[in-house]
Order: structure tokens, then sequence, then C-alpha cells
């Protein structure tokens, strides 16, 4: 189901002890989900809970935000 590289960075990521278990859960849930809507919303759900517990204050929140999503995009976004 995985090719190499998908398996790496699986692996690099289920090694990684500072990924929170929301993150799984919400990201399971957004897989499973109907509608583009939904998978959007559960995505995004996810990703913020990686920034939620490293995150001191909103300037560090939207620093991570932008280092995933880009200044444009997340411009955009938020």
């Amino acid at each position: 189901m995985f090719n190499q590289e998908e398996l790496g960075s699986l692996d690099v990521l289920l090694n990684n002890a500072t990924v929170p278990d929301e993150f799984y859960l919400y990201w399971n849930d957004a897989i499973n989900a109907f509608g583009y809507t939904a998978k959007l919303l559960l995505m995004f759900a996810a990703l913020e809970s990686l920034f939620e517990k490293g995150s001191r204050n909103a300037f560090q929140y939207y620093s991570a935000i932008e280092t995933v999503f880009g200044a444009d995009l997340k411009k955009e976004l938020y």
C-alpha cells in the first residue's frame, strides 16, 4: 500500500514522541470522513493539534502554521 518513501515518512512520524495522540485521531477521522469540507476541517484540526502543545504564544503558533502552509496560503486560510 505504501511505497518506500511513504513508508519511511510514516516510520519517522510514528517514532516522533512529540506528536500528540490527538493528531492521529483527527487524521484517522479525516481519512474516513465523507466530503471535502469534513476532510479539510478534520485535517486542519489534526495539524493544529501539533501546534498547540509546542506553542507558548500567538506568534509561535502562527509561525508554526506558516512553516507548514507558507506565507500566502496561511494568509488566505487564517
